[in-house]
């Protein structure tokens, strides 16, 4: 529970400096507003351009105390949670790097733990495939796939898989994912996204002759 907690408060200055970017984005749009209302503007904006998020600057400070905490409590399942959440939002960020080494930070084995060691293997593939680190995502995704234990993620593994073997070039091994996914699941979102993969492949093999 202490280890809990110490990581809770950590994370929980992440969350105000989200919810502090989110309060100063609505504040501009609702500025924008004002000025569309008076016909002074008529330009459409999104609340992204208007406050842009500076990841140094907005978040970098926060992130590193909860590496920190993760750190100092690195055998606990506290901390597996807290690596998970966080390298999940490093990559909203755009900072895979970052987000790969968070995951490496927790000495705390997850096989013993079905769900968290599937989420674990699926966070890791995610994590690799933004860092254009194909083999080692499909190894990751493999590993969910061979066991049934992670029965539950098979649909999103295979539908990764197919995207890894595509960036990576095979799409002849992508193709015969998605058609496997589709086939194998074919009641799942991860399928209907597998489909549209698949009209996709088949457009731009069209367009090459």
């Amino acid at each position: 529970k202490k280890a809990a907690d110490s990581i809770y408060k950590a994370e929980a200055e992440l969350k105000a400096a989200e919810s502090k970017i989110r309060d100063e984005r609505a504040k501009k749009m609702a500025e924008v507003g004002d000025l569309k209302g008076k016909e002074k503007s008529k330009k459409e904006s999104k609340a992204e351009d208007l406050r842009p998020v500076n990841f140094a600057t907005d978040y970098a400070a926060s992130v590193e105390k909860v590496k920190a905490q993760i750190k100092l409590n690195s055998s606990t399942k506290s901390a597996v949670i807290s690596a998970l959440n966080l390298s999940y939002f490093l990559v909203q960020q755009k900072q895979f790097s970052e987000a790969l080494s968070v995951l490496d930070l927790p000495t705390r084995k997850t096989a013993n733990d079905e769900v968290l060691s599937g989420l674990w293997l699926m966070s890791r593939g995610l994590v690799f495939l933004e860092n254009q680190k194909f083999d080692e995502a499909l190894k990751a995704y493999g590993l969910v796939l061979s066991s049934q234990s992670f029965k539950v993620l098979h649909p999103e593994a295979l539908l990764k898989s197919g995207v890894a073997l595509e960036l990576k070039g095979d799409r002849a091994k992508a193709r015969e994912t998605y058609e496997k996914l589709a086939r194998e699941f074919p009641q799942s979102e991860a399928s209907r996204t597998a489909q549209q993969f698949l009209r996709l492949l088949e457009m731009n093999q069209a367009q090459q002759g």
